[in-house]
């Protein structure tokens, strides 16, 4: 889950009552494939059946606040900030959960820089590990101290989201990456279908793999 369709108290109950509203989301992301697939799943296109409204993320929030628009596509902290809106849809089953380090490639082609971004590999490793072992503090000083929601929404936004590893870079973690590139296309979020396999890159793999087996983190299959 962890993205949430939500509407105006009072107005729209279901998907198909957003024919013709105002419907906000960022253009390019996630959370507009989400959009887009939970509109199809229910007989609707974003482009032609409502009014979207595309913003940058941080403006979404405010602008539902507002009541500016009828529905729009927020995360787990900010459905709470929002004081709990109706949820007309989530992102299970549409969104992979998949988070990625990138690096522009001429960082990877200078040998010092490529060096450093292997020492950010291991610690981002570690702090992801930490999180995923710890996570009563976890909850406590990121979504009550930073978010400003209760212990229990974010104990439940964390179970939502589940244990977060690191994989390495092989067919398996590429397929599923090339999943996402897929959903953005055939959801019309993006206009070009891309192939990602010329854009990955395993040199870290051995830092992912000693990392994980340090903390004793055994990532999960991925299913095909």
């Amino acid at each position: 889950g962890g993205y949430f369709l939500v509407a105006k108290p009072g107005g729209v109950t279901k998907i198909e009552d957003l024919r013709g509203k105002r419907v906000a989301y960022p253009p390019g992301s996630g959370r507009h494939m989400i959009t887009a697939a939970l509109l199809k799943q229910h007989g609707l296109d974003l482009k032609t059946d409502v009014q979207p409204v595309e913003l940058a993320g941080a403006e979404v929030v405010p602008t539902f606040a507002a009541g500016a628009v009828d529905a729009a596509i927020v995360l787990g902290n900010q459905y709470y900030q929002l004081g709990s809106p109706p949820i007309l849809g989530d992102g299970t089953g549409i969104n992979t959960g998949i988070q990625s380090l990138i690096v522009r490639k001429e960082i990877l082609d200078d040998p010092v820089k490529a060096a450093a971004i292997g020492d950010y590999v291991g610690r981002a490793i570690a702090a992801n590990n930490w999180k995923d072992s710890h996570a009563d503090q976890w909850i406590n000083e990121y979504y009550v101290k930073q978010q400003g929601i209760t212990a229990d929404q974010g104990k439940k936004l964390y179970d939502e989201d589940g244990l977060a590893a690191y994989y390495p870079i092989d067919p398996a973690s590429t397929a599923l990456f090339q999943s996402v590139a897929d959903g953005l296309y055939g959801t019309g979020t993006t206009k070009t279908h891309v192939d990602l396999k010329p854009y990955v890159d395993g040199r870290y793999n051995d830092i992912v793999k000693a990392q994980n087996e340090l903390d004793g983190v055994t990532p999960k299959p991925i299913n095909s």
